[in-house]
């Protein structure tokens, strides 16, 4: 199962729209939400101007990543470059990843 957009909370709980945020409880909104088995995999497509951001901002990715990991999720993220030159690569690893 795929999901655009799933909304994650801090406990691991998700749901998806039109329910509305729910932003006391929010962890992050992943791109793409692919379950399958007991496999439970975020993926984030950014773009370059998303990628050139502060220090403050990668931090707080990097912690998301971290929470999403330590509460079972698997986290991958991509560059709007990486997708628009290897596109199959990208397929490839997020299959691999399943």
């Amino acid at each position: 199962m795929a999901v655009m957009q799933r909304r994650i909370n801090k406990d691991g709980t998700y749901y998806d729209f039109p329910k509305s945020i729910d932003f006391d409880n929010l962890l992050t909104i992943p791109d793409f939400y692919i379950e399958k088995n007991d496999i439970k995999l975020c993926v984030y497509a950014d773009g370059h101007t998303y990628h050139e951001r502060t220090e403050k901002q990668a931090l707080r990715d990097r912690n998301i990543d971290r929470e999403l990991q330590r509460i079972g999720f698997t986290v991958l993220r991509y560059t709007g470059q990486e997708i628009r030159k290897n596109c199959e690569l990208v397929v490839e690893n997020i299959m691999k990843n399943l």
